[in-house]
């Protein structure tokens, strides 16, 4: 139901002698106390006062035949006569969608719960510190696709959860030492802890602490595979999305068709913009793996999966990371990305997605500097994560750039085991490989790639069409080519 305030204040008090504001403030307050726990669920706007996420009824425990519209007790007649048909109307509602409504699915992803130790006496500055950690975690985890998090600290009877994330912060010496525990039904699955002084610096280990609870998320994501599995029978498996994540991000061939073959059979899921906007990113890496015949065809299948994605949630973080993505690698309109970007950050900036896609999104531009602090903290959220191969593909493409050689080989040998053929890596790593003087290593990894890539190592290299994230790969590349004797 909506009524507009003037209506409401006329209804409850007689509106010729009611003060307006002291009447909205008692319209608040008397409302929200008559919906006691749903009392949150009564909303203001400029103009008028609603009802949100109200379900059909207000207290299960109460039998189907609960009355959601009571006699309220104050006000006018009229505003008892309007309560009264307001009453009815819900009734009629009620049993309409009371018989077509379908049964309720369980949500598909992982619960994950959030606590401190409260039977632990802490003091004032070691209580203020577990919060901070624990919500740093809780912001990370909130715009995950893959986890539902629930903060315990707030729920007076607690959900069954998969996992529970419990923050310790105690008092050694001269420091504070803050730990994590992962506990399943009891049993510690991973913890980490780290010491920062008890004292007037510890202002000065902010990031020391925020890295800790980076490190923290990318661990959770890390177990998702181990809590999903652990009490079903494989061949009763159902793939999961972080499942189907996890393949699509390996960039094997196989495991991109399949992904993309499986998120089309995920329409009916409960977050419908993140499913539109994964598998709209699906069809990119189709046609950016060239794995379709038709490759404009799959870009226009994509752009209308992204749009249809943000029509359903213009604030959804994966729509709005997939859409940056495809506007600056697809359509290279750098603006129009960079704004997107800077909306989904601004909802997740723990996001290792959001991340990872910025990152990308200033090599294109030619901002080195501007993307290394977005790479190294994507890692950190998502190193275990389904997206870690990606990840680390644009780490490797930082690490070349920016002559860190030793590092760019190393992870690059690591994802080419996984991943033969994944040409951006290559690419990178081939020049990586000269400038550090492996020059067998370089020699056999140039011909690999050009018996996929012909235009490799020649002049059709030097063009603006040709699969170059920027301009300092295309120029740094290249020169390293020339010099190394891979080039022609």
């Amino acid at each position: 139901m909506r009524r507009s305030r003037a209506v409401l204040q006329m209804l409850l008090w007689d509106s010729t002698t009611a003060d307006p504001a002291a009447s909205l403030r008692q319209l608040l307050l008397q409302t929200r106390k008559r919906l006691g726990d749903f009392g949150s669920c009564l909303q203001t706007g400029a103009d008028s006062v609603w009802l949100e996420g109200v379900t059909d009824e207000t207290d299960g425990a109460n039998g189907p035949e609960a009355e959601f519209f009571e006699d309220a007790g104050f006000g006018t007649e009229e505003f008892e006569d309007w309560l009264r048909l307001e009453r009815q109307a819900f009734q009629t509602q009620r049993a309409e969608r009371k018989s077509r409504k379908p049964p309720a699915l369980r949500d598909p992803r992982l619960v994950v719960g959030l606590t401190t130790p409260g039977e632990v006496l802490l003091d004032g500055r070691q209580t203020v510190v577990a919060e901070w950690v624990t919500n740093l975690v809780r912001d990370a985890l909130g715009w995950s696709d893959f986890i539902c998090c629930t903060d315990l600290r707030l729920r007076a009877e607690p959900p069954e959860c998969d996992l529970l994330v419990c923050v310790h912060v105690l008092p050694v010496g001269g420091s504070l030492e803050i730990s994590v525990a992962l506990d399943d039904a009891g049993r510690c699955l991973w913890s980490r802890s780290v010491q920062v002084p008890n004292d007037k610096d510890l202002a000065d280990h902010r990031d020391a602490i925020l890295e800790f609870a980076q490190i923290t998320v990318g661990r959770i994501e890390g177990l998702l595979p181990v809590l999903a599995g652990r009490n079903e029978a494989p061949a009763k498996q159902e793939p999961k999305l972080f499942h189907v994540v996890d393949r699509l991000f390996t960039m094997r061939p196989a495991d991109v068709r399949w992904a993309a073959e499986t998120l089309d059979g995920f329409s009916d899921h409960e977050n419908l913009a993140s499913i539109l906007a994964w598998q709209g990113f699906s069809k990119m890496l189709m046609n950016g793996e060239r794995l379709v015949a038709d490759r404009a065809a799959a870009r226009s299948e994509a752009m209308h999966l992204i749009r249809n994605a943000l029509n359903v949630d213009p604030m959804n973080t994966t729509a709005l990371t997939v859409a940056s993505h495809y506007q600056a690698f697809i359509k290279r309109d750098l603006a129009y990305a960079r704004d997107l970007s800077d909306e989904a950050l601004a909802i997740a900036p723990f996001s290792p997605f959001a991340r990872d896609v910025r990152a990308t999104l200033e090599l294109y531009d030619n901002n080195l500097e501007a993307a290394v602090p977005h790479a190294r903290i994507a890692m950190r959220l998502g190193r275990s994560g389904p997206l870690r191969h990606y990840l680390a593909a644009t780490g490797v493409m930082i690490d070349t750039l920016s002559g860190a050689h030793g590092r760019a080989i190393s992870v690059g040998r690591r994802l080419l085991c996984e991943r033969p053929r994944f040409l951006p890596v290559m690419r990178h790593m081939v020049a990586s490989l000269a400038a550090s003087g492996e020059m067998d290593e370089a020699q056999t990894l140039a011909r690999s790639i050009k018996r996929i890539d012909p235009e490799f190592g020649t002049e059709a290299m030097t063009a603006e069409r040709y699969p170059l994230p920027s301009e300092l790969s295309r120029t740094f590349i290249s020169t390293t080519l020339r010099r190394h004797d891979l080039w022609g």
